[in-house]
């Protein structure tokens, strides 16, 4: 069939996620295709086996919740707009939107195809909904987005979309956009009746996730660190350590003055096996804290670099939280695939001998399996090269047998005083095979000894040491942390994170909680603390779950939750001048950048109300009129230091789709003149 000669045809639209998984789905279904744009967007109109169809991506989110201007708390009343015309950061969407709405008249039917899971399910529910008055298509449901699989998911599409993650998802949308716009509102008005301006949030999950890095700073700042004594000797580069710790100096010191420089005896060698267990495969979580371990990507990066090795058809859909690998993705397949790549040659040719049985963790997930290489052939470099390797690795490990390591204890006396030596080696690799450049393969080696040599040690040591704090979290351990208490999903987990940081909430990677994070959570406890009840979003998040199975009703879970919500208004309403009292102080000196070098006031980035610029200025004004210039461009944060070059404080400028950095605000500074140089065009 060829294409007629007119500007639409009547046809079937699929309706995809985004720009490259429609591309990816034409050219895997398509008999013949041609590419279409308008705007500078590409959709696609194409045939297949003589039928008509246009293939038009979304780009994430066309619709999003809004509510009428000027509505007071609590805002219940809210509905569906295109999201361009909701902030100006989403205003790209409007040509992905426009393709739609001007093929709408030449659809006969409509088939989703975007991502199987609940926000893929609501992206394209949205756009049924609000540009087509549907509420139901056909629903193409794959895992990988490999010629074959894509076929397959259209040849075997399902007759009606997924009710359940559709319901489940229009729920937390609502869920969220209730409790941030009403909590966050509420937040804004108290500090605002006490004459101060600062952007806060609080949302569902932000609260919680805020209360637990809350706790664990509340346990460091609360920690008594205790003095305590090791005993230990050196020999031939194996330390040799005393069994017990000891806590009084007094004692630590006599043992030491009684085995310094005296002969150590052999008393007893002891060889034991320890079985390893191959890791389960990899699902969001586990490939996130994992890649943060070996490689130091924070989650959102390993995040972004799994969607590129998706969009690229080399692994599977890696939003999921399964721990399973089904025998229908094809164990043997996807290795003969593998083994045509240098690198993975032997070992795919060593597991291919072997009855192929991968070890799986408890974790399932209704819509994909584990995190698996497709085995499709795809040049990648860099960071992705990186990801890629460990999720081969680690699917390779699911297969592999049990490790045994060979663990071997020796026992030393000097002078009365037990001492131990330990090492380990590989008896039998298994699965370290595959996985041993990630977890576990390395060995700790012992000079080979006999019960009864005796020996001299090189040197002894009483080392002083001080009992620990509990650790701070890094993003991967806060997500891992997250997924055990039920809080957030998967795909939301890194948003909410990065909304934390950039509410001034949180610094640093391993992240402390700031005044200004501490002090609100302080004040809700106090005053709400419905809203920072990890308890409560737990249960919410559990109701969500029934809803997507058809267990529990959408309506109900929302009336549950707005009832929960007044509760909490009415306590701001009843408590808003104490809670915007102590919310202004801690604003006020979360603010602060530093002293004025005229007053000895503190220094304020100000956004001037009358110009629309900002700038650094007195908090002294009239009587001081110091103050500095900023950058007219992008988020300029408070990071609390100061220039080490000339002493004044340092901004954190943030600018869309550059790395932050910090600006010293005093003109004069050499590094601005260092700053400049890299910005003049070179001469010849």
């Amino acid at each position: 069939m060829s294409f007629i000669a007119r500007e639409y045809v009547m046809a079937t639209l699929i309706i995809a996620e985004k720009p490259n998984a429609c591309k990816k789905i034409v050219e895997a279904i398509a008999d013949t295709y041609q590419t279409k744009k308008r705007g500078g967007v590409a959709y696609y109109e194409f045939v297949r086996k003589n039928k008509t169809y246009y293939a038009v991506p979304a780009v994430g989110h066309l619709f999003n919740l809004t509510h009428k201007r000027g509505a007071r708390i609590p805002i219940f009343d809210v509905s569906w707009a295109p999201s361009h015309t909701l902030s100006d950061a989403s205003a790209f969407t409007k040509k992905y939107l426009d393709n739609f709405v001007k093929l709408k008249k030449s659809v006969k039917d409509i088939i989703v195809a975007t991502d199987y899971d609940i926000e893929g399910s609501v992206i394209a529910f949205t756009i049924l909904e609000n540009v087509f008055g549907k509420h139901d298509a056909k629903r193409m449901k794959f895992s990988t987005l490999t010629k074959e699989d894509l076929v397959h998911a259209f040849d075997h599409m399902h007759d009606h979309i997924n009710r359940g993650f559709v319901n489940a998802g229009v729920l937390r949308h609502h869920l969220d956009y209730f409790w941030g716009v009403n909590a966050s509102r509420a937040l804004m008005n108290s500090i605002k009746e006490a004459g101060r301006f600062r952007i806060l949030s609080i949302g569902r999950v932000q609260g919680p996730t805020l209360k637990l890095l809350y706790d664990r700073e509340k346990e460091i700042e609360q920690f008594i660190s205790t003095t305590f004594f090791e005993l230990s000797f050196t020999y031939k580069g194996v330390v040799c350590e005393h069994a017990h710790t000891i806590l009084e100096k007094q004692e630590a010191k006599k043992l030491f003055n009684k085995v310094n420089k005296k002969v150590a005896v052999v008393t007893n060698i002891t060889v034991s096996d320890q079985h390893l267990t191959p890791p389960e495969p990899f699902n969001l979580t586990t490939l996130q804290t994992t890649a943060h371990r070996v490689f130091k990507f924070s989650p959102k990066k390993t995040l972004d670099l799994a969607q590129s090795l998706y969009e690229h058809g080399l692994i599977s859909y890696p939003r999921t939280s399964s721990q399973k690998l089904p025998l229908s993705i094809g164990y043997e397949k996807i290795l003969k695939k593998l083994a045509k790549i240098k690198t993975y040659a032997p070992l795919c040719e060593s597991l291919l001998k072997k009855t192929l049985k991968p070890r799986e963790g408890k974790k399932t997930d209704p819509a994909h399996p584990a995190i698996y290489p497709t085995g499709e052939l795809v040049d990648v470099s860099g960071a992705e090269k990186k990801l890629y390797d460990l999720i081969v690795r680690r699917f390779f490990a699911a297969f592999g047998e049990r490790a045994v390591k060979e663990l071997t204890k020796i026992a030393f006396d000097v002078c009365g005083v037990d001492f131990y030596a330990h090492g380990h080696t590989i008896k039998k690799p298994g699965f370290l095979t595959y996985y041993a450049p990630y977890d576990g393969g390395q060995e700790k080696l012992l000079e080979h000894f006999e019960v009864g040599q005796r020996i001299t040690p090189d040197s002894f040591e009483n080392a002083q040491k001080q009992t620990k704090p509990p650790s701070r979290y890094s993003q991967a351990s806060l997500i891992h942390m997250l997924d055990k208490r039920d809080l957030g999903t998967k795909a939301t987990r890194t948003g909410i994170i990065k909304t934390l940081y950039d509410r001034g909430y949180l610094e640093d990677t391993n992240i402390h909680v700031t005044e200004l994070g501490m002090t609100v959570v302080d004040i809700l406890k106090k005053y709400s603390p419905k809203l920072v009840s990890i308890e409560l979003t737990s249960e919410t998040e559990k109701n969500m779950k029934l809803v997507e199975s058809h267990k529990r009703n959408k309506d109900a879970v929302l009336e549950d939750a707005k009832t929960h919500l007044v509760d909490i208004l009415n306590d701001f309403k009843k408590h808003a001048k104490s809670i915007g009292s102590e919310l202004a102080k801690a604003v006020k000196e979360d603010s602060a950048l530093g002293p004025c070098s005229a007053c000895g006031q503190d220094l304020r980035v100000i956004h001037s109300r009358r110009t629309g610029k900002l700038f650094v200025g007195c908090s002294g004004y009239p009587k001081c009129t110091n103050s500095y210039p900023l950058p007219q461009h992008g988020l300029v944060k408070n990071v609390h230091k100061a220039c080490k070059t000339c002493t004044s404080p340092l901004v954190l400028l943030i600018k869309k789709g550059k790395r932050p950095w910090q600006l010293c605000i005093n003109p004069q500074c050499p590094t601005k003149e260092e700053y400049e140089k890299k910005l003049r065009p070179k001469t010849d």
